[in-house]
This record gives structure tokens, sequence and C-alpha cells, in this order.
């Protein structure tokens, strides 16, 4: 019997590394422990979320005398290790496109790929012999990989179906040496080079575990904020590692660094969560820079940015609200930002201005009050309020768009275009009033269906996200929604802020998003806005009481407002990765900046 050593459980977050696309997924159903794990060799490429394929690609079994045996999963930051009673295989991503295995004892390393099945649609797929003691296995849409023994046998087998042109499936076994050695590689092979060609030389085992342990601890100490508080800051070094396995590396469609918000279920980097990560990563504040600039490399002519984009594609059916302008003020006035040269801000202000007014001309009521044209483009998918307008005037929006205006108006400024400085900061206050004339009730904030013009309100705490404006609201109307929040038992509850309160008859805690749980992004925003609004005191209430239930629960990407338990199931009640890059990202700032 072998015990299981897990540095961070696997339904959690997959295993990987920074810039890389390689990732190792333990199966729905399987755990860590001894005779329970099934892994899987996969990736969170873009062409790996299409064609009904899943992230899954390869089986990982250990064999002996013809026969799968259990094992059990251990980890550190660096490997991820299959232990059995017959010997152990180490794995290392050692490069954003290099996996080294090492192998202890007389068991058999298997890859088997179900080439038609569940886990892919197998057309034209093979695998082949490259008559140089290698093989290839090629994955359409993703890469291809290169098998390579380095001290060991490796028998190989992919019967080919000339008829249907493509292999029935493949199956690779590697062995130990005489001595119950083994050292072995896979290599990725993607765009814009395919072609697989075998190296000369690679890297040794211990050499590329000592590596990737020194990148992540250099990153934790470049990058993440320290924190304070000794009950939060235990979770520090797992949310950073979380954070650091999902930043991608420029390649395809990438130009820049950007961050996926999971491995797995969403492999994507969506287009608003970028602003987050640059304000929850800003004390490299070049990273930052590069995160706020990110989208605008896949703007239209028109102005419009993409809901999110892979290596592959970028997907401009929605998009995703314009948080650009909130982040940036935020970052000027918090983070030493003199690095950021004129022409960095030129660069940036030109599609800065050309998003706002995609906003204001293609999303804008008679009134001139903004809407979205689909939930989806709020990022709150399944907030109430869109259980009365599918197309709504919802009251987060005008904020975000007046921030916009006015981080357009400093840049102007810092590059000397006072005209259009001027021009910008009057667009801003004429939006915050016409949102103060139409939206304020004398109680709350409302909603619009922008098609009938009716005005309604909902539970949802969409209504009080106006707080990230802080100071420029009027006072009576600033007291009035930090009196509301503070009552417990309505949106306050043990572990934060639920996003729908909490007697509402439409809360899903269970299968929802907005429309209930406690959600990273919405506490990133209501904290800062509880502190603009001056009340820093009730900003670090909330704050810690999120911050301390992911320490001991975990940063879930959902969590159930009323035990603070992680939502480990999907709307479909299968296990996906349960911890997002995003709610990582943002315990991270919040207990370096609250904690």
């Amino acid at each position: 019997m072998r015990d299981s050593n897990m540095f961070l459980s696997m339904h959690k977050v997959p295993f990987g590394r920074r810039d890389s696309y390689i990732v190792f997924f333990l199966e729905d159903l399987a755990e860590e422990e001894y005779g329970m794990p099934k892994l899987w060799l996969g990736s969170s490429r873009g062409g790996a979320s299409i064609q009904g394929r899943n992230t899954n690609l390869m089986r990982v079994s250990l064999v002996w005398q013809g026969e799968e045996i259990p094992y059990a999963l251990s980890s550190t930051p660096s490997e991820l290790i299959m232990d059995s009673i017959r010997g152990s295989v180490r794995i290392c991503i050692a490069e954003n496109n290099l996996v080294r295995f090492q192998g202890d004892g007389d068991v058999i390393l298997r890859f088997y790929w179900p080439i038609v099945g569940t886990h892919s649609n197998g057309k034209h797929e093979e695998a082949r012999d490259l008559m140089d003691g290698t093989w290839q296995a090629g994955f359409n849409f993703i890469a291809n990989f290169h098998f390579v023994p380095l001290n060991t046998k490796m028998e190989c087998s992919a019967p080919f179906d000339w008829r249907g042109t493509f292999c029935e499936y493949f199956k690779c076994d590697v062995m130990p040496n005489e001595n119950g050695k083994m050292e072995f590689a896979i290599e990725e092979f993607a765009d814009p080079n395919f072609t697989v060609i075998k190296r000369e030389k690679y890297p040794d085992y211990a050499g590329c575990v000592a590596k990737v342990d020194k990148e992540f601890k250099d990153f934790l100490s470049s990058t993440i904020p320290e924190i304070k508080d000794a009950e939060v800051a235990i979770a520090r070094e797992t949310n950073a590692w979380i954070t650091w396995t999902h930043i991608t590396k420029p390649g395809g469609r990438i130009k820049r660094p950007m961050l996926r918000m999971m491995q797995a279920y969403f492999p994507h980097n969506f287009g608003w969560q970028q602003s987050y990560q640059a304000a929850s990563l800003s004390k490299d504040t070049s990273l930052a820079w590069e995160l706020l600039q990110s989208m605008f490399d896949h703007q239209t002519d028109d102005g419009h940015l993409p809901d999110y984009v892979n290596d592959m594609y970028a997907m401009h059916r929605t998009s995703k609200p314009p948080l650009q302008g909130f982040v940036f003020l935020w970052l000027m006035e918090n983070r030493d930002m003199s690095g950021v040269t004129k022409e960095q801000i030129a660069a940036l202000y030109g599609p800065m201005c050309r998003w706002c007014d995609w906003w204001t001309k293609h999303r804008t009521t008679k009134d001139g009050l903004p809407f979205f044209g689909h939930p989806d483009e709020s990022g709150w998918d399944d907030a109430t309020v869109y259980a009365v307008a599918a197309q709504c005037v919802s009251p987060e929006l005008p904020p975000y768009l007046i921030l916009q205006m006015e981080a357009q108006a400093k840049m102007a400024r810092m590059l000397g275009r006072d005209a259009e400085a001027d021009e910008w900061e009057k667009k801003a206050e004429a939006m915050l009033n016409l949102m103060l004339e139409k939206l304020w009730n004398g109680e709350e904030f409302m909603a619009q269906d922008p098609i009938s013009g009716k005005y309604f309100t909902a539970d949802n705490i969409v209504k009080f996200q106006p707080v990230i404006l802080g100071k420029r609201l009027p006072e009576n109307i600033i007291q009035k929604m930090i009196s509301d929040l503070k009552v417990e038992g309505d949106y306050l509850c043990p572990y934060g802020l639920a996003s729908e309160k909490l007697d509402s008859g439409l809360i899903d805690p269970y299968q929802g998003w907005m429309n209930g749980p406690i959600v990273a992004p919405l506490h990133f925003q209501m904290v800062l806005g509880l502190d603009a609004c001056g009340d820093r005191e009730f900003a670090r209430e909330v704050a810690m009481r999120f911050c301390r239930n992911c320490a001991v629960n975990g940063a879930y990407h959902i969590i159930n407002p009323f035990n603070g338990r992680g939502q480990d199931k999907g709307r479909d009640y299968v296990l996906h990765q349960h911890v997002s890059a995003w709610s990582a990202s943002i315990f991270l700032f919040l207990a370096g900046e609250f904690c």
C-alpha cells in the first residue's frame, strides 16, 4: 500500500506548469489515493475544446506482467509521482513543450489513446513509427507528440484503418532497463512548428526538477504579494501555483502573456479576466501592463473585443465588460507605474477609446444608457436581472464606462491631449448624471429592459456594484448601499457576500454562478468599491471573511453561501476543475491588500 501526498488535489486543479499547454488530468470519478487514480495526459490548447473532444488525450497507467496495477498519486509544485508496490514513475513538465519521465522498479509505463471513441472523433488522426526508435502521435488541431525512449526500450502499436484513414488506437509501453531504471520524454510540436525533430540531447531529470522549482519560487517572490494574516497566509503558495500554471505563453493567436481561466472546462483566456489578473499580479508591473493590453491585440476594426481568445481562435459572438479603465485607474493610484512609457500609454489609449465607443454606439438605448446585449456580455451570466430581461441595462455597466472614460481622460492628459481629456471627462460626468437620474429610485439602483423601457428591481447584488464609483456618488447613496450591505443574512454571510439575497426565491447555491454563490471577481469589485467609498473597515471585513474561508476550503470558482464550501460539480453534475486561476489570483490580491 502506498500513501498519496498531494501538494494540491488534481480535482481542484490539474497538474501543469507556466507557459505550457501540456496538462495531466485526473478522471472525473477517480481519486489520488492508492488504487483509485485514473490519470490522463491532456492539452489545454484551443483545439482540444472543439469537435466534441475533451482535454483528456491519453490514459497513463502502470503495468506489471501485462496487467494494469494500482498506484497512488503524489505531487510537488514540480513533480507528479505514480507510486506502486512494483515501482514508481516520476513526471516533470520540464519545459513548456517537454515532459520528462523517470522510472524506478520493474513497472511498465503505458500510454493508451482511444483514437475513436469518447475522447476524439478520430478522423485522420494517427500514430506512426518514425523509424529511429521514436514515435509520433498526431492530434487534430492540437499538436504532434513525440515519444522518445532515452535509456530504455519502448514498444508501440497503432493498427491503421485504411478505409477510415485513422488508427484504431495507439498503445505505447515504456519498459525499465536491466537495472530497473527508466528515462523517457514526450515533446509537443505545435503551431507554428508541427514537424517532429528529435533533439541531440535531452535534459536530465534532476536538473529539470530543480529548474522548475526555481522558476516557481522566483514567481512566488517576484509577483505574489505577502500576506500578513497567518490564517490566510497558509494558502499563499498553493494559490500562487494555481495562478502560475495557468499563464499562457505567446504563440498562435496569443501575442503576449495571458491567463487561462482553467485547464479544462474553460481552457480559454477570457476578456475581462485579464484586467483582474493585471491588478492581482501587479507586484510585477511589467506583467500587469502586458495583461491590461492583451485583449486589444484581438480588437476588431469597429472596436469590439472578443469574449475570449485561445491559441487557435477568438470568440467574437459576445464580449465581456469594459473593466480596463477601472483597473488602469487603480494601478495608477496604487502601484509605481513610472516604468510605463508615453509610447505604451499611446499604444493603449487609441484601442481603449475605440472599445468605449463600441459600447456607446452599439450597446446604448435611445436614452443614452448602456446595456448588455446578452447575459454573457456581463460576465454575470445567470444574474437574476436576466430573468426579467435577456438584454439589460444592468446597474454595474454605466459605472464601468464612467471609469473607462475617466481612464481615457487621464491617458489623454498624460499624452498632452488636453482637449480630448476634457471631452472624456464631460462624457463621464454626463453618464454619471444620467445613471443617477434614471436608475436610482431613492432606495436602490434599478435595471431596465432596453426594449420595453421598463425599469425593475431585483434581489441580485449587481444593484450594489456602483460602489466602484466611490466618492463620485452622492454621500446619501453611498451610506444607503453600505447600510444595506451590512445587514447580516441578506447578502453578508460568514464567507463574504452572496451574489443573490439569501432569502430570494431565485437563489441556487448548487448550480448557479451569480444567482446566489460567492464568487471571487464580485469580491474584487465590491471590496475595492467599499474602500473607494471611504469604508475601509467594512471593505477589510468582507475581504477577511472571503479570504479566510478560501484559505480553509479552497479558493473555489463557485462557493456555497450557506456553508462556505466550494462547488465541485458543474451544471451537469460531472466533476470539473474546481478552482480557477481567476479565483486563485483574486484571493491572493485581496489577501495581500486587505488581510
